[in-house]
């Protein structure tokens, strides 16, 4: 039994040296003109636009509903505000009808 490698010749690996440099060449010529090609007729598809205006239409919904659902947690933000202000606007008035009521009591002395 015995088991026979198949090791590369020097010429192969010559060969496979020179394909890589020329594939790199070829890469760092043409590869971004390929690439804006291929992208411009991708986008330009018309299954990519039937995609594009799908997930909008999937996307405007959502963000419907989210606002639907958010609605009233906003409403309730908006009016625990309002509730705030009336509270501080309270403590103001207070603060001076007591400072009235003690000028009124020290200027009956």
């Amino acid at each position: 039994d015995t088991i026979l490698l198949d090791l590369p010749s020097s010429s192969s690996i010559g060969h496979s040296a020179a394909a890589m440099v020329s594939g790199r060449l070829f890469s760092a010529l043409i590869g971004d003109k390929i690439h804006r090609a291929t992208k411009e007729l991708l986008l330009n598809s018309p299954m990519f636009v039937r995609f594009a205006q799908e997930s909008s239409q999937a996307a405007k919904g959502a963000f419907d509903q989210a606002v639907k659902k958010a609605e009233p947690v906003i409403s309730k933000g908006v009016s625990a505000e309002a509730a705030q202000v009336a509270w501080k606007q309270g403590r103001t008035a207070l603060r001076d009808l007591e400072r009235k009521a003690t000028q009124t009591m020290k200027s009956k002395r």
